[in-house]
């Protein structure tokens, strides 16, 4: 239950995760230095819980994960009411482009 309360009452989406694999000994302390195998984000977690515990299942993706991805903003009515509602700046983007001489044949 410890673990299940430590996602319900924080939030852990995006936070950077690093996991290492090390070698212990007998005495359950480290021999060498511990490797680095994974360096992500975690994107996700789910909860099961049944009669006799708890378990909590995360998701993680590597820095590859958004490769494909496009970042920025779009010039037009749509995409600034997602950031800016009310505004009305880009409402007449599409019929400028029109008025452009310069770029085009």
């Amino acid at each position: 239950q410890t673990y299940v309360s430590i996602f319900l009452s924080n939030n852990y989406i995006d936070v950077p995760i690093k996991i290492y694999r090390a070698i212990l000994n007998d005495a359950d302390a480290l021999v060498g230095d511990a490797i680095l195998i994974f360096d992500g984000i975690l994107t996700g977690y789910q909860i099961e819980d049944d009669d006799i515990g708890s378990k909590v299942t995360v998701q993680m993706a590597s820095h590859w994960k958004d490769f494909e991805k496009e970042n920025g903003r779009r010039t037009n009515h749509n995409s600034q009411q997602l950031y800016f509602s009310g505004d009305e700046g880009f409402e007449f983007a599409p019929k400028s482009i029109k008025d452009l001489k310069w770029g085009r044949k």
